[in-house]
């Protein structure tokens, strides 16, 4: 048998909405390369008091913030949130950023698929191409450089309508030059419903 949990499962909601003011965020923080990852800071915010932010090192990293899966229940689903940056890249060169990626599948049994690319999808372009040397690879566009007023982003998410969905912010940098970083606000979703994984009980096999 199944348990399954109660502190993400929102199958009556029809929105998801976290601002990073509460602790228990529905975006779990994690780093594949590097000692760092996202962190609540209250020290920029688009509303309330606090944001997500990735600080721009001068190492490689690898820095995700990533949705529970996500039940897509509307054709006009979409998604919206705040950004703010100042991360190492210019007109002529962009080396360090973030990319907006999701991932599907038919239910809480499927095989996920890859990650895909959605941030190409937001009204906020990406900047440019990222040079070749960090983990998103060559010439990847990528929100980049320095844009320190807040704007909000808009992307669609009606295309995975009947699927579920998981979607994560994912912050890369090279070697090098040091930077300030990226703060993230406002997420809301709407046209879905959250819903945490199963847990097996004593019972499961």
């Amino acid at each position: 048998s199944r348990v399954y949990g109660l502190d993400q499962n929102r199958a009556n909601s029809t929105s998801l909405v976290d601002g990073a003011e509460a602790a228990s965020s529905l975006l779990s923080a994690s780093s594949n390369i590097g000692p760092d990852t996202w962190q609540r800071v209250n020290t920029q915010a688009n509303t309330g008091t606090f944001s997500y932010f990735a600080a721009n090192t001068n190492g490689y990293s690898e820095k995700l913030l990533t949705s529970p899966w996500l039940d897509v229940t509307s054709g006009t689903a979409g998604m919206s949130f705040a950004l703010r940056y100042d991360t190492e890249g210019d007109a002529t060169q962009r080396w360090d950023g973030v990319v907006l990626e999701a991932r599907t599948r038919a239910g809480v049994d499927g095989t996920p698929g890859a990650w895909t690319d959605i941030g190409s999808n937001s009204s906020v372009a990406y900047d440019g191409p990222l040079f070749n040397n960090t983990a998103v690879g060559p010439s990847r566009p990528a929100w980049s450089g320095t844009q320190t007023t807040w704007r909000t982003a808009t992307v669609p998410l009606g295309a995975f309508n009947g699927s579920q969905l998981q979607f994560r912010f994912r912050f890369v940098s090279d070697q090098n030059t040091a930077n300030v970083g990226f703060w993230l606000d406002d997420v809301n979703l709407t046209g879905v419903g959250a819903k945490a994984l199963p847990t097996c009980d004593s019972t499961c096999n």
